[in-house]
């Protein structure tokens, strides 16, 4: 490969840069390692994806989407954000060009919104939906307190909250989030809880998120939406002695650590709703809170 590279290179030194380089090195392998660069490209084809990194998201609720895919694809989508970005602006939008490009991604979430702007019609009814989990504390009730906390515990200012509801382009949905009253481990499930099921209803789920918020293993950050839900005290159909589908015996664990609790050894017990005991294979011992995990093995020796 390099008498090649050399010939191609000879009669063109004088205008070969970088980016020329770079470009008859990938023709050369090519022609030269057709089977190696097919594979690459195979490889490069799984490394396709879309991702919402959730952790850049703070109280401003800006966040970042990152995609990676084929070209043709891209172009192809880049070409339409840019019509939709055209045709805000011509609708009166004042935001920067970079501004009107990212709320175009928005507008192409709901198509037949995006090709009524781009058409000039009347926007029709907006078929985006949206789930906003917002939790107040008494003080913000009264309006004592400007900030509330999502359904991670991420803090937002109530009035971002507001500018999200402002929006026509979206059906926004209110759920009111009810609990059923105070049980700890081991008691009664309280009437209304999926006790017959092995499946939590959604209420539970949702109660059982915004209490932990993430995992609740040792030093565990996964947002618990991202979690499975497990039962503290097995679900067994055939035992008298099952644990109960409420959420006094249901916690938040992501895979890998419903793996590690399944399989490998370690066991936890509820202390309160909340607050959870380990025992690793070993038996150290961490008691996990909503202020995070200690190692407790040496107290309880």
């Amino acid at each position: 490969m390099a008498a090649y590279l050399d010939e191609e290179i000879a009669r063109r030194a004088e205008t070969v840069g970088l980016v020329t380089l770079d470009r008859i090195l990938d023709e050369a392998k090519l022609r030269l390692h057709a089977e190696e660069r097919e594979l690459e490209q195979l490889e490069a084809l799984d490394a396709r994806h879309v991702l919402l990194d959730e952790r850049s998201m703070n109280h401003t609720g800006i966040a970042d989407l990152v995609i990676r895919g084929d070209w043709a694809d891209l172009k192809a989508f880049e070409e339409k954000v840019a019509e939709v970005a055209a045709a805000l602006a011509d609708n009166g939008c004042p935001d920067s060009v970079d501004a009107r490009r990212s709320m175009a991604v928005g507008v192409l979430a709901d198509p037949e919104r995006a090709l009524a702007l781009v058409a000039g019609r009347p926007a029709p009814s907006p078929k985006r939906r949206v789930v906003l989990t917002y939790h107040l504390t008494d003080a913000a009730l009264v309006g004592l307190d400007p900030v509330g906390f999502d359904v991670d515990g991420r803090p937002l200012l109530d009035q971002l909250v507001r500018q999200g509801c402002a929006r026509d382009d979206v059906s926004l949905v209110v759920q009111p989030l009810r609990t059923l009253g105070a049980c700890r481990g081991g008691a009664e499930p309280h009437e209304g809880h999926a006790v017959e099921d092995y499946r939590p209803n959604a209420a539970d789920l949702l109660e059982v998120e915004l209490r932990d918020r993430t995992c609740v293993h040792p030093y565990c950050t996964r947002p618990a939406r991202h979690c499975d839900c497990d039962h503290v005290v097995p679900f067994e159909p055939d035992s008298p002695e099952r644990g109960p589908t409420c959420p006094c015996n249901l916690a938040p664990l992501c895979r890998h650590h419903h793996r590690l609790k399944t399989l490998s050894g370690w066991r936890y017990t509820i202390i309160e709703p909340g607050i959870y005991l380990w025992c690793d294979p070993h038996g150290q011992r961490f008691l996990r809170t909503p202020d995070g995990t200690h190692d407790v093995t040496d107290r309880l020796a």
